[in-house]
């Protein structure tokens, strides 16, 4: 289908809409054959491989080539037209960027675009904020970008400039700011795209943590040389691939070797060893349960109130133990605890860091409505056991940091869900409602995020599943999640 002279749009099969997720859109732009600039070779290698990769795992990539002016504006838009609202959306572009100094903006360049002539530049090239306006006029879900653009070129400016974080929209480029990545000398698949090919096809995967896979991949297959810069935060969560049934045997704390199956046929309680920090991780079935204020319970605080039911309409992956200071070390390569040892829970974490260990790790912070369910393994009293029985706190702690998994696990078999240390979850802190609730995320903003479970200071009246803290304190840790 041609859309102008010099390219070629290629649509193939139709867009993957995985169950319960938005379809995802994707529109893949390689431009080679510059007139005014040096002709590149890696662009259409690029797009080439990242369109052929996608439709192996049913993606249905839109590819164009070789634009002008026109020819950019008229693919970009007649791609966004198809976007529905709250559809994921991914543009990835290979070619020439430019930085104008005078706008602070960044753009696209086409292929007729002559760098000699760069007045009233917003003609002659496209604009990122365009795209961000387009994109925001179809009120899209999350929308990334991949700019592989930081190129050198006589009498364009040293690389791309930052941008301002934008509502839903995550913005990888190449390389940071002001600086340029030369191409393979082969001209084949440059670094970064090879990073991007792996990520998006890699059981895991997820728009969550997509670009921390292709900056952990970039820095080290480059020694640190060539390190991407990542704009703006994802939060969808839903995997771009859904892996094969895979049969793994692991002997764990709660028993003996067990056999995954696929979701709906798991069991809760089974287990699977992640091997990118190598915890182990329990299967957490869909359910319902009153999420807040045990019955019986006259120790709660306001804003453990009022009880609410809320459903967990999917299962998920946890970690057994909280994150070990071993597991932290081999994933970060660094160690912020004050108390230290290999087997402690790492401490000493803000929730951004603690979100970050959790997506280089293939996995999520849970949220807080997960965080609690996966506490309470079914039960609904305010202590899944005897206190100090199952917990680390001021009557048992001896006021230190205790190895994971040294107490009782819950019927789920979860270690130290309760004392030891605090664990981050993903929502902001906001009030409840006596509304019933599906999946709850907590509010889109909001003044501090919450952290669950108490610590080894912590007294006992305040020990339960129910309780709710906020950013104050030193000694908190996580518990990764994962779907």
């Amino acid at each position: 289908m041609r859309l102008g002279a010099g390219f070629l749009l290629v649509t193939l099969l139709l867009p993957l809409i995985a169950s319960g997720a938005a379809p995802r859109r994707v529109l893949l732009l390689g431009n080679s054959a510059y007139q005014h600039l040096p002709a590149l070779r890696t662009p259409k290698a690029n797009v080439d491989a990242l369109k052929d990769a996608l439709v192996k795992v049913r993606f249905a990539p839109q590819a164009a080539y070789d634009l002008g002016q026109a020819g950019m504006i008229d693919a970009v838009e007649k791609f966004i037209a198809t976007v529905e609202p709250g559809d994921f959306v991914l543009i990835y572009f290979s070619g020439y960027g430019y930085q104008d100094s005078a706008s602070g903006l960044d753009y696209l360049l086409p292929v007729d675009f002559d760098a000699r002539d760069t007045k009233a530049i917003n003609s002659k090239a496209l604009s990122f904020r365009r795209i961000e306006s387009l994109v925001d006029a179809r009120k899209t879900g999350t929308t990334m970008m991949f700019l592989d653009a930081s190129r050198m070129a006589a009498g364009l400016p040293v690389g791309l400039t930052g941008l301002s974080p934008h509502p839903n929209i995550v913005v990888s480029f190449a390389a940071a700011e002001n600086q340029v990545v030369a191409d393979p000398a082969d001209g084949g698949v440059n670094l970064y795209t090879t990073a991007l090919i792996h990520a998006m096809t890699a059981a895991g995967s997820t728009p969550a943590n997509l670009t921390a896979r292709v900056v952990a991949e970039v820095k080290a297959g480059s020694n640190a040389k060539q390190s991407p810069f990542v704009v703006g935060e994802a939060t969808d969560e839903e995997p771009f691939v859904t892996p094969a049934p895979v049969i793994s045997k692991a002997a764990t704390k709660s028993g003996p070797a067990q056999t995954q199956r696929p979701p709906g046929q798991r069991k809760a309680g089974e287990t699977k060893i992640n091997p990118q920090d190598g915890l182990t991780y329990v299967w957490i079935p869909p359910g319902t349960f009153q999420m807040g204020c045990s019955p019986g319970d006259d120790g709660c605080q306001d804003d453990e109130k009022p009880a609410h039911q809320v459903t967990i309409s999917k299962g998920f992956w946890i970690g057994q133990t909280e994150v070990t200071q071993e597991a932290y070390q081999k994933v970060v390569g660094k160690n912020p605890s004050r108390q230290q040892d290999a087997k402690l829970p790492v401490e000493g974490v803000t929730w951004p860091v603690a979100r970050s260990y959790c997506v280089s790790a293939g996995m999520r912070l849970p949220t807080e409505a997960e965080w609690e369910y996966a506490a309470r393994a079914g039960s609904t009293a305010s202590r899944y056991g005897d206190l100090d029985r199952i917990a680390w706190f001021a009557r048992t702690s001896g006021a230190k940091i205790h190895e994971v998994g040294g107490k009782q696990p819950n019927a789920w078999g979860l270690y130290d869900t309760l004392g030891n240390v605090w664990e981050w979850v993903f929502d902001w802190f906001a009030p409840y409602t006596a509304e019933a609730a599906v999946d709850p995320r907590g509010p889109a903003t909001g003044q501090f995020r919450v952290r669950r479970g108490g610590a080894v200071g912590s007294l006992a009246g305040i020990e339960r599943v129910s309780l709710r803290g906020g950013n104050a304190g030193a000694v908190i840790g996580v518990r990764c999640a994962g779907n």
